[in-house]
């Protein structure tokens, strides 16, 4: 049975006891992203355009599907909050022009967490800009490496993802969670990386607000004269 979310022209998957449920329809609709985003890069081919493009695919926010535990087992993950924060992950895919021509270094995957903020300083290192005196809160995450990226990514209501620690923040129940040996950790080894998180979303909160980006970009322009 489909929905109007997944006509018959798109649910081309066999999804068993999953088809006709959120999550069925969900993996439909992918199938159809994955497909017509081939077709776009077909295009691009036939056109002579494809190996003078980036191609970059992200989203911008989760699925928003409710956290229970059929849900939690059918992915694969442990049903808990930090399980369910540590794998609350949007894509980011970038197709430099060709393998072979690409920066050495720059194919595969990456682990460092980051955030949408840095999606724009990387691209513009990617186009050959460096975005290093321009007024971006993001870092390039091409330059970044070991400890050198490993900066709190702030996260919805308050909560953060560093290399090491998950902070959720609940007030007096906060949590601070280590990655690495998937066990709570004492609120003292958040403590800086709270305040770092803090600080870069109350100057990100304070740029927009305000809108400091002009007068950034002029600052930095004269202090590099």
């Amino acid at each position: 049975m489909s929905s109007w979310w997944t006509p018959d022209i798109v649910a081309e998957l066999k999804l068993g006891e999953l088809e006709g449920t959120s999550f069925g329809n969900y993996l439909h609709t992918m199938r159809f992203f994955d497909l017509a985003l081939e077709d776009f890069k077909a295009a691009l081919a036939r056109t002579g355009l494809l190996e003078d493009s980036l191609l970059v695919v992200f989203g911008d926010h989760d699925a928003g599907f409710a956290r229970n535990a059929g849900l939690a087992a059918t992915i694969g993950i442990g049903a808990d909050e930090a399980a369910w924060a540590l794998n609350d992950r949007v894509p980011l895919f970038v197709r430099i022009h060709s393998a072979n021509s690409a920066p050495r270094g720059l194919t595969g995957a990456r682990a460092l967490p980051a955030g949408q903020t840095d999606v724009a300083p990387t691209l513009l290192a990617l186009l050959g800009i460096d975005p290093a005196p321009l007024p971006y809160l993001g870092r390039n995450l091409l330059s970044l490496s070991g400890t050198s990226g490993n900066v709190p990514v702030p996260r919805p209501y308050g909560d953060w993802l560093d290399a090491s620690h998950l902070f959720l923040a609940r007030g007096a129940a906060s949590v601070c969670y280590d990655v690495a040996r998937r066990a709570t950790a004492s609120l003292s080894d958040c403590a800086a990386g709270d305040a770092a998180a803090r600080r870069a979303r109350d100057v990100s909160r304070f740029v927009i607000t305000t809108d400091l980006q002009e007068r950034l970009r002029a600052r930095l322009n004269a202090a590099a004269r």
